[in-house]
């Protein structure tokens, strides 16, 4: 799958504020946790141990956690702590993976008070990146698939403005 294949029913904001990116955030996560047992169900390749959902809600709860207890704040304050949270929090090798991108998407806005469409695309690539040379043997059809759609896509939507 390509992200020149992808739509979605809805437009991605220029520009977002530390608060709507906070909501943002929580309202993924809360969906993440939703579904849990049908990612435990898909969860059949490279090893059909039936985890990623338990993984990816174990990982996602402790991020959550850490932004429930951040008031107010700037982009840079809450993606330093999603990062770091979720390194301190990763369980299994999709949290791991999770992690590292989130990790990545974390780095490099110092200062910053809101986010643009084109940073969040930089963000995403590195972060993408980075959770890819974190695993010895990347394969295609994981969550690094995933994440790296995610990656193009937002590339994508920045280079249509």
């Amino acid at each position: 799958m390509s992200a020149s294949t992808i739509e979605t029913p809805i437009s991605i904001a220029r520009r977002v504020s530390g608060r709507t990116l906070k909501r943002a955030l929580m309202v993924g996560i809360g969906r993440v946790l939703a579904e849990r047992d049908p990612l435990n169900r898909i969860n059949v390749f490279p090893v059909p141990d039936g985890d990623t959902g338990s993984n990816l809600a174990f990982t996602l709860a402790s991020v959550r956690e850490a932004l429930l207890a951040v008031r107010g704040g700037n982009v840079q304050v809450i993606l330093e702590r999603v990062g770091s949270e979720a390194i301190d929090g990763a369980r299994g090798n999709s949290g791991a993976i999770l992690a590292q991108f989130l990790q990545g998407v974390s780095e490099g806005f110092a200062g910053q008070r809101h986010l643009a469409l084109e940073q969040l695309a930089e963000a995403s690539g590195r972060g993408s990146r980075q959770a890819r040379q974190a695993i010895a043997e990347p394969r295609e059809g994981t969550m690094l698939s995933v994440i790296q759609v995610f990656a193009q896509s937002l590339g994508l939507a920045r280079e249509q403005g």
